[in-house]
């Protein structure tokens, strides 16, 4: 573990290509692009909902949080849950 916690509203922020590996996102990703974003041993338990995911790296992460309307995670949402 050890990596950053992110817990507050990131409605809409822009992850894409970002090195977030081992972070723990709990809070409000609504919209949120994690385009081509490296969240390999990441543990995603927040809010995702219409978040983008095309061509992230989800390797290992734990995906407890809300996917309502995701883009690019259902595959890894069948592999991993």
């Amino acid at each position: 573990m050890g990596g950053k916690v992110w817990k507050d509203k990131y409605i809409d922020g822009d992850f894409s290509h970002k090195p977030l590996a081992g972070d723990v996102l709990s809070g409000d990703f609504t919209g949120a692009n994690f385009t081509g974003a490296d969240l390999s041993g990441a543990t995603l338990s927040g809010d995702f909902t219409e978040a983008k995911f095309c061509d992230a790296d989800l390797t290992g992460a734990d995906l407890s949080g809300t996917f309502d309307d995701a883009t690019c995670i259902k595959s890894w949402l069948r592999r991993h849950r």
